[in-house]
């Protein structure tokens, strides 16, 4: 299938700047060969297809807690100089970023490395111009260095979870692709017990209102009223002699 190359006047002149860096170069150009299939890059052999490696020729040397260090900018960028299925001049890959958020990485020229930034840009457009850098750093005596982007597109993963990471080839730079990883807190890891909130203070008992005469207190037991004293059993009649009355009377001694 024909190659189309949409790579504008600007990208070539930017191309051959980086191409004459003195400290970082290119390797050879070499590129493992991907065709994929159509349809969103998504997966590491539609990005590999698509991806390429650049340097930034402006290094420098800096003093880094005692060490001495060469300070460069490796770049990342898509284009449709292979196979690449995307089209650079009207379409965008998902995003990009610097390593993920548990690799440390280098936040400007001199500074140290550290986790929890990504520079990550949405909507990553097409050619050198647009490509994406990041600091990495040499010690004296290191050969080489690792450099790690993420690079998203489309909806799945570029690879299944579990499988190997794949090898490739990027403008002589031996690069791998692996799956997504994901940050966060386990759904069985322990939840922090709330703390307690603190008990309220005992409302002290309100004193109890005088009664009123003549009115009972609500929370007291009402007395019971005095029996009154039982009627005397009325005497037989007799057949003789005066007969008793209906009332009670005290007897007079």
């Amino acid at each position: 299938m024909e190659t189309v190359n949409l790579e504008g006047v600007q990208d070539l002149v930017e191309r051959r700047k980086l191409q004459d860096a003195t400290v970082c170069s290119f390797l050879g150009g070499n590129f493992t060969q991907a065709t994929p299939k159509n349809g969103p890059a998504s997966r590491c052999i539609d990005q590999a297809a698509c991806l390429n490696i650049n340097y930034v020729n402006r290094c420098t040397a800096r003093n880094a807690s005692g060490v001495s260090y060469t300070y460069c900018q490796v770049c990342l960028l898509w284009d449709n100089s292979r196979n690449c299925r995307k089209r650079a001049g009207s379409e965008t890959l998902s995003h990009v970023c610097a390593a993920d958020m548990s690799f440390p990485v280098i936040p400007g020229d001199g500074l140290a490395p550290a986790t929890g930034q990504t520079f990550k840009r949405n909507d990553w457009q097409g050619g050198l111009s647009a490509a994406f850098c990041q600091w990495v750093r040499w010690a004296d005596g290191e050969a080489s260095v690792p450099v790690r982007f993420t690079v998203k597109d489309g909806n799945n993963p570029c690879l299944e979870s579990g499988t190997e990471p794949l090898s490739y080839t990027l403008n002589g730079l031996a690069a791998t692709c692996q799956g997504p990883r994901t940050f966060g807190f386990s759904k069985d890891r322990e939840a922090k017990p709330k703390p307690r909130a603190k008990p309220k203070p005992e409302a002290e008992p309100k004193p109890h209102p005088k009664p009123k005469p003549g009115a009972q207190s609500k929370d007291r037991k009402a007395e019971p009223e005095p029996l009154s004293k039982p009627k005397p059993e009325a005497q037989p009649k007799s057949r003789a002699g005066p007969q008793p009355q209906d009332w009670e009377a005290q007897p007079k001694p």
